[in-house]
């Protein structure tokens, strides 16, 4: 059974996430079985450097321990500060790692789940940036962001979606991730996550 784990502590998990079936913190907040799959392939695939991700947490230096390139779109600047500051005790990390921050507004499109504030920002930020090998949506707004990213996913790369048993997910991924990029599903009793591969 693989374990490998960041060195840095991030967050906390609810009594029924398990190691057994759930990343710890100091892992993604992903299956185990997810996990345990991604980092067998990238070790196979070295190729594989740069990597998108919609919330930043314990994956964060996870993915860079991995020697990845990562860029973090962020909503929460206190969040984000308190990653922030584990990660910039080690300085290898901070050179891989370009965290973006993006606050909610009062006016847009993409309404969050409080129906009050907007995430067009965040959204939409991808549109600014360059392709990826590796985008993880686990963040807000998946739906669209699902929309938004698929896009911007270079030939070959991995595309995962966290939680992605939620009907609320349902349309996005069935409508806009192409039928022949080969799918991994790892379901647990609290989660599943999908991962696919761009043809």
């Amino acid at each position: 059974m693989i374990h490998h784990k960041s060195g840095i502590k991030i967050g906390n998990r609810c009594s029924k996430h398990t190691p057994d079936i759930m990343g710890t913190n100091e892992e993604p907040w992903m299956t185990r079985d997810s996990i345990n799959w991604l980092y067998k392939y990238l070790k196979k695939n070295n190729n594989l450097k740069t990597l998108l991700e919609y919330g930043c947490g314990s994956s964060t230096p996870y993915f860079l321990s991995l020697n990845l390139h990562v860029t973090s779109i962020e909503h929460n600047k206190k969040w984000l500060d308190e990653v922030s500051n584990k990660i910039n005790t080690f300085e290898n990390y901070i050179k891989l790692w370009t965290p973006i921050l993006k606050e909610l507004t009062l006016e847009g499109d993409e309404i969050g789940s409080d129906n009050e504030c907007y995430f067009d920002d965040y959204v939409n930020e991808i549109s600014n940036l360059e392709n990826f090998d590796i985008i993880i949506v686990d963040g807000r707004c998946r739906s669209s962001c699902i929309k938004k990213s698929i896009s911007h996913l270079n030939k070959n790369g991995i595309f995962i979606v966290d939680n992605a048993e939620r009907a609320i997910y349902k349309d996005a991924i069935d409508n806009y991730i192409p039928k022949d990029w080969k799918k991994y599903v790892f379901p647990t009793k609290v989660d599943t996550t999908i991962i696919w591969i761009k043809s």
